[in-house]
This record gives C-alpha cells, sequence and structure tokens, in this order.
C-alpha cells in the first residue's frame, strides 16, 4: 500500500481505498437524527444530541430547565411569583421605621428582581432627593433593621443607610435590579430614617417583586449575600 492510501487509512478511517472520493470522508460523529452535528462533515451526529435531549429530561424542557440549574438567572420548573407591598407614615426626624417587612416561607428560597420606594407628601413637606446632606437614608437588608431594637439585620450590599439616600423607582413601576437572594425563613426588610424632613402628614410606600423557588435549587455557588 502506498504512503498516500496509509495515510488515508489512518486519519480519516477510509477502507475502500480503491473506491475513494477526493473530499469524502466518512463522518465521525454518528448517524442518529440528534440536534449536534458530526465532525468531519459527516451524519446528523446522535451524540451531541442525545446529551441535550438527556439534560433536557433530567431538568425540564426550555428556559425552566435552564432555571433549575441557574436559579439565580431564571425562574424555575416550580417558581413562584413574589410581589410585597408595604407602607408607613414618616418617622420623626432622627428616627427609623420599617416600610416593609416581609418573610420566606419555608423550603423556598426568593431572588428580587424589582425595588420601587416612592415618598408621598400628602400636603407636607417634600423629600428633596439629592440634596447634601441626605433628608432620607433608606436600608435593605434581613432578618432585623435598624428600627429594631437589638435586631439591627444585615444590609444588602449598596443597599446600606451611607449609601442609598435615594428613590429606586416608584411602586407603580419598580426598577429592575440583577437580584437580591433570599434563603428560606429570611426576613427582609426596607426601612427609612429621617435625618431632616419636618414631619406633618407625609408618608412612605415601598414594594418589592421577584420569584420563589424551592430551596432544592439552592446552589452552593451562590452562597449567603
Amino acid at each position: 500500500m502506498s504512503r498516500r492510501k496509509q495515510n488515508l487509512v489512518e486519519i480519516f478511517g477510509v477502507q475502500d481505498v480503491a473506491n475513494y472520493i477526493p473530499g469524502q470522508f466518512p463522518g465521525h460523529g454518528g448517524t442518529g437524527t440528534g440536534t449536534g452535528s458530526g465532525g468531519g462533515g459527516g451524519g446528523s451526529g446522535a451524540g451531541a444530541g442525545a446529551d441535550v435531549s438527556t439534560a433536557s429530561t433530567a431538568t425540564g424542557a426550555g428556559t425552566a430547565g435552564i432555571g433549575n440549574l441557574l436559579p439565580w438567572l431564571y425562574p424555575t420548573a416550580d417558581f413562584k411569583n413574589v410581589d410585597k407591598f408595604g407602607a408607613v407614615l414618616l418617622p420623626a426626624v432622627g428616627a427609623w421605621s420599617d416600610i416593609l417587612v416581609a418573610s420566606v416561607e419555608q423550603g423556598r428560597c426568593v431572588k428580587l428582581t424589582q425595588l420601587g420606594i416612592d415618598f408621598v407628601a400628602n400636603g407636607g413637606a417634600a423629600f428633596l432627593q439629592g440634596a447634601v446632606p441626605a433628608q432620607l437614608k433608606f436600608f435593605i437588608g434581613v432578618n432585623g433593621s435598624p428600627a429594631i431594637a437589638g435586631r439591627p439585620g444585615k444590609a444588602f450590599p449598596d443597599y446600606s443607610p451611607n449609601i442609598f439616600q435615594y428613590l429606586p423607582g416608584a411602586v407603580s413601576a419598580p426598577t429592575p435590579i440583577n437580584g437580591l437572594m433570599l434563603r428560606e425563613r429570611d426576613e427582609l426588610h426596607v426601612a427609612v430614617f429621617n435625618v431632616s424632613v419636618v414631619v406633618t402628614t407625609q408618608s412612605l410606600a415601598a414594594r418589592v417583586l421577584g420569584y420563589s423557588f424551592s430551596k432544592k435549587y439552592w446552589s452552593k455557588l451562590m452562597g449567603p449575600q
């Protein structure tokens, strides 16, 4: 056998060397009907298709299946909508007050995806957002808040009073956020501290939206926030 024919056999798997047609090589990916493609330009590649099918069967179809694997990115197959609202009268100058308190049900976790806080003057003095020094400060955290003696809570990064001094969207049109993750039995608190607004008839309202999912989908990659 010539060196060239030997190479055809070894590299491309050509067995019928005498009838070999240049440019046509056997497929290396299988001949099934899966969605993957075979290597070397051959059949339709059942190997990759079978992998996709197996993954879909194990995790659910479409986006829900992806959500089961990545619940911090997409809703899971068993997701439940979360929509919580609360309101409170403006506290006295120098005092804290919770606007919204909500608990995560047992056996589930939550991803919050939207947030809105309203300041309602009701004929009283308005809140001037962006004033220096800030007239109001806000807190979003879990398992307590500065409004509760002995339970200061743990603020989410970027939502501690020292930096959270603005209204993040309206209650009727909450601002999308990348996500705040809550574990089962966590207690969410949205609170306000009145720095300098003279109290008369004002109130505040807060709303959070997102979805909950079974805690079995909580990944060790997420960890506590």
